[in-house]
């Protein structure tokens, strides 16, 4: 399904999605409901009070989007304006 999060939105359950869904009979899509309903369970969040946002050199947002996941530059680019980094 190209765009899941529009069906989710729309049937608003994945059984929902399923019943109208061209899926095949042995997906175990209740495999896959009870992951995502027990996800928050099986991850380790942080409390608000230990997180720290700092303000980011964009040097630093240069090398890791553009050099290390070769990020379109001039997407980059238009990021770093719109966010008013530079």
């Amino acid at each position: 399904m190209p765009h899941f999060a529009d069906d989710i939105t729309k049937y608003k359950s994945l059984d929902k999605i399923v019943e109208v869904a061209n899926v095949p009979e042995n997906y175990d899509y209740e495999v896959v409901r009870d992951y995502f309903e027990n996800a928050t369970s099986k991850c380790n969040v942080p409390k608000e009070e230990d997180l720290k946002i700092v303000k980011t050199n964009p040097d630093n947002i240069y090398k890791l989007l553009v050099d290390k996941y070769e990020f379109n530059l001039g997407k980059y680019n238009n990021f770093i304006i719109k966010q008013g980094i530079s």
